[in-house]
């Protein structure tokens, strides 16, 4: 780090070299050409960083893309958030749009908008009422979906997986509702304990299984039992 100072304030347009700062905030238009560590980066305007960042508090609720990793203790996006290289943080809210080029590793991760993840992405707790695209495995102790939203990961593997239908409005909202894609696809599920609705898989695979309401699955390989409620569609099951 070359660039030593309290604070890093950009509210019109401008641009700055990294540095070590207490807090960097971004209004205007803004570029970054370095690496930055902080304790706090916010960002309302519309902002390009070019080197890595490494802070406690990271908020967007504007447009910023990252050229590089970040590590954050604490990540939220109202606004849209790109990453090209992986990030790692201890919790995550996505609540707008946040998008990350490689793999994502956090201990909590609460999705409320959008989240889309080119390689894993791994969790002590995954919880998601928005969407997800997640092109590798999402791995977490515990897996919380409620489907509002079209989701996807290549693969899902955690201790309890539990995948619900988001409850429905009332009204106009209801029937918005009805026309929303809303349903999960991968292609294989491994848990232990695990309940699917509207969940599209090729395989799943676990010791309590439950395929509930929606759900279409090629297999399902169970060590305990296996329930199909509903209208859910098993072609083959086996114990193993």
């Amino acid at each position: 780090m070359q660039t030593v100072s309290k604070d890093l304030k950009i509210s019109g347009s401008g641009s700055a070299g990294g540095g070590l700062f207490d807090s960097v905030e971004i209004s205007g238009s803004g570029k970054i050409n370095g690496d930055i560590e902080s304790q706090s980066f916010k960002s309302s305007g519309a902002s390009k960083v070019y080197g890595r960042l490494i802070t406690k508090v990271l908020k967007v609720s504007g447009s910023t893309c990252f050229k590089n990793d970040i590590e954050a203790k604490r990540a939220e996006a109202s606004g849209s958030l790109s990453v090209d290289g992986h990030m790692q943080c201890r919790f995550l809210k996505a609540s707008g749009y946040m998008g990350i080029g490689q793999y994502l590793v956090a201990e909590a991760i609460d999705v409320q908008g959008r989240l889309k993840v080119g390689a894993y992405c791994s969790a002590e707790t995954f919880k998601s009422r928005g969407s997800f695209d997640i092109h590798g495995l999402l791995n977490a102790d515990r897996v919380e979906v409620r489907l509002y939203h079209r989701c996807y990961a290549q693969e899902i593997g955690g201790g309890t997986i539990e995948v619900k239908r988001g409850r429905k409005g009332f009204g106009l909202g209801k029937f918005i509702h009805s026309l929303l894609n809303k349903e999960l696809s991968a292609e294989l599920i491994e848990g232990d304990e695990i309940y699917l609705e509207n969940t599209i898989a090729k395989t799943v695979r676990g010791n309590h299984v439950h395929i509930g309401q929606g759900c279409q699955i090629d297999c399902v390989e169970y060590r305990s039992d296996i329930q199909v409620t509903g209208n859910g569609q098993v072609k083959k099951s086996e114990k193993l």
